[in-house]
């Protein structure tokens, strides 16, 4: 799957939430957006035609109701997926570094990660 760098942001924006946003809150928390407001319909309706996010509910937005979005566990993969087509092949070493810095990285993820790299090294 691939994505416009105008879904990214709005994929940041609901990977970052805490909870379903609508896409007022959206708009609100798109620090690097190069899209105007009023696109943020067409961006929704794309990731929801890539699965990527999904409609939770709704929420009272003044006088209104505004549907709420979150990401899905399918978008959330291939947002990851295409973040790290980013990461060449030099950058690597770099990029696993930087992960290791992150102090979320308990013994139980290295763990995964040397089965993940145990079984990469047996398909070479």
């Amino acid at each position: 799957m691939i994505f416009t760098n105008n879904e990214i942001e709005v994929m940041k924006v609901l990977l970052k939430a805490e909870c379903p946003l609508t896409c007022v809150d959206i708009i609100a928390n798109s620090v690097n957006k190069t899209w105007k407001d009023r696109s943020i319909h067409l961006l929704i309706n794309s990731l929801l035609e890539k699965n990527a996010i999904e409609e939770i509910g709704f929420v009272r937005t003044g006088r209104t109701y505004g549907r709420t979005f979150a990401v899905t566990n399918f978008g959330r993969e291939a947002y990851l997926k295409e973040a790290v087509n980013f990461v060449d092949k030099t950058d690597t070493i770099e990029f696993m570094a930087a992960l290791f810095d992150k102090k979320e990285i308990d013994l139980e993820t290295i763990q995964n990660l040397e089965e993940l790299i145990k079984k990469r090294k047996e398909d070479l």
